[in-house]
């Protein structure tokens, strides 16, 4: 595992369908995303956003495992379960879509982290 090349990475996808909804108001839909992210962090994954997306990347160079698509899985399906456990509780529903993915990344060392980009699609 090094700190620079070509690594097969496993990457979960988020994407909240309602965000804007969610960051224009005040309720529990927030915290709960952040409760998630939390979670991928604890699982010492790479966290990119773009708008609605938040891409979770599991590397070898930050978990110190070659094969991580099962704790990308882990992490996919206990997200699942912790949006769909705000849903019941709540009026203010999460309007979520969760996708799952491996495949080789490019990983460069950029000021103080790691870069990353995709190889083919």
């Amino acid at each position: 595992m090094s700190n620079s090349g070509k690594e097969v990475c496993s990457l979960v996808s988020v994407k909240i369908k309602n965000l804007e909804e969610i960051k224009n108001s005040e309720g529990p839909a927030a915290e709960t995303i952040e409760r998630v992210m939390r979670k991928a962090k604890e699982s010492k994954a790479k966290i990119q956003s773009n708008d609605s997306f938040k891409s979770v990347i599991f590397s070898p160079a930050l978990t110190k495992q070659q094969d991580n698509i099962l704790s990308a899985a882990n992490f996919a399906k206990e997200a699942e379960q912790i949006f769909n456990e705000h849903n019941r509780k709540y009026g203010q529903k999460i309007q979520f879509g969760i996708g799952i993915h491996q495949g080789e990344m490019i990983i460069e060392p950029k000021m103080g982290g790691m870069e990353y980009t995709s190889v083919g699609n």
